[in-house]
């Protein structure tokens, strides 16, 4: 167990990438700086099976050549005692909470690259707009002109489904 002795303990990863003789391996041990880093490339190197290890300095991670398959060569840096594998933990995220962020971060993006001028809201407005009369110059009115201003008049907040039903009220 030489690698154990040289780093103390094996050191806990998680696999990011694997193809056949090529795999990437996210270090999890916050307390590994760039030259423990560099150490654990080099006891990977002496593994039986690898190839060549480099560390990524910058994002904590190795790149991994090696001879056989994924399992042999996680067995031997394991036996070794260089290597924990870190047991995958799932990651499921549901689609809408996804998205929202995603449209958060988008809307951020657009107030800062516009001084706060627009926001992600008024920009689709706009898009909307625009692709509206484009389908109208087109002679497109009934389908996709009126769909897409309909959408634009929701995104901004004009139209609303009570409208749809306001004639009704009035002929009581």
């Amino acid at each position: 167990m030489e690698g154990a002795g040289e780093l103390g303990q094996p050191i806990t990863v998680e696999l990011l990438h694997e193809i056949p003789g090529r795999i990437r391996l996210r270090v999890r041990e916050p307390a590994l700086d760039a030259g423990g880093l560099r150490r654990l490339a080099t006891a990977l190197v002496r593994c039986q099976g690898t190839q060549t290890a480099t560390a990524g300095r910058r994002t904590g991670t190795l790149l991994v050549l090696h001879r056989g398959t994924l399992a042999e060569w996680r067995r031997q840096a394991e036996q070794q005692g260089l290597l924990r594998f870190a047991t995958a933990e799932p990651h499921h995220e549901r689609i809408g909470a996804l998205l929202q962020r995603e449209i958060e971060t988008t809307d951020r993006g657009v107030r800062g690259v516009s001084g706060g001028a627009l926001d992600l809201r008024s920009l689709t407005v706009v898009a909307l707009l625009l692709l509206a009369l484009v389908q109208g110059l087109r002679g497109q009115l009934l389908g996709p002109a009126s769909s897409l201003l309909w959408y634009a008049l929701r995104v901004a907040g004009v139209a609303a489904p009570e409208l749809l039903l306001e004639g009704e009220d009035d002929a009581e």
